[in-house]
């Protein structure tokens, strides 16, 4: 018997390839797409920019995939981008930097959906649809082409997760917070800021954010455990949204 698939979107980043390698672990074939390569660990894998698919990237997404028993679906795909974070006046967002903002955070899931749902709908039982969201959707964050893009996503769950529940399709999203990464202590150090400042217990009440192994776990958990929950964004954050910004 082939082993069951699933599909890593941003498989390449920290947090893609802890779930990658929890996949793994757990008995899973993995299905990696990201813009560069991926570790070693994939069994398969697309070069693809996610925050830019076209109908012919779509179609080949969909290609790779035929003929694979795809269990799960995880889009690690997304992130705030440094030109909003580092504008003078948060207030004014270039419009070229929100549309590219909602590309990646939106427009990428809608266009994996596309792509890999009648791939999904050829296998039978339990199946799941797992996106990243963030705390920055509940506001006060000060990036609001970010939070705006993340709330949009948290719509799309629950519309797709309504359509597809018939079919035992479950489709969530985890609100992450901050999660130490590679990407974020590069966007860090743009803002001439150090990673080593997260460890502020005035901002996150266990004293530290997350780490990309927790935030690949609790992902992975929800597509892949949590039977009983669909439609829903749940929040993963270590309790930081509990002192968010005012």
């Amino acid at each position: 018997m082939t082993a069951p698939w699933v599909v890593v979107a941003g498989a390449a980043g920290d947090i893609g390839q802890a779930i990658a390698r929890r996949a793994q672990a757990e008995g899973y074939s993995v299905y990696s797409l990201d813009k560069v390569a991926a570790p070693r660990f994939a069994d398969r894998e697309l070069v693809v920019d996610l925050a830019r698919l076209t109908g012919d990237s779509i179609r080949q997404i969909g290609a790779q995939a035929t003929g694979l028993d795809i269990r799960h679906l995880i889009a690690v795909v997304g992130g705030a981008l440094s030109q909003e974070l580092l504008m003078e006046d948060r207030a004014r967002t270039p419009i070229d930097v929100a549309r590219k903002t909602f590309e990646l955070n939106v427009l990428s899931i809608i266009g994996l959906v596309d792509a890999l749902l009648p791939i999904m709908r050829q296998t039978s039982g339990r199946r799941s649809i797992t996106a990243i969201s963030s705390i920055n959707a509940l506001g006060g964050y000060g990036a609001p082409a970010y939070s705006a893009a993340k709330a949009a996503l948290n719509g799309l769950v629950a519309s797709l997760a309504e359509l597809l529940a018939t079919e035992d399709i479950r489709v969530n999203a985890v609100a992450l917070g901050t999660t130490r990464t590679a990407n974020l202590a590069d966007l860090m150090a743009a803002q001439g800021r150090s990673i080593e400042s997260l460890a502020d217990v005035s901002r996150f009440p266990l004293g530290r954010p997350l780490t990309a192994s927790e935030a690949g776990d609790a992902v992975f958990d929800l597509a892949t455990r949590l039977h009983v929950v669909t439609g829903q964004t749940v929040t993963a954050d270590l309790g930081q949204s509990l002192r968010r910004p005012r």
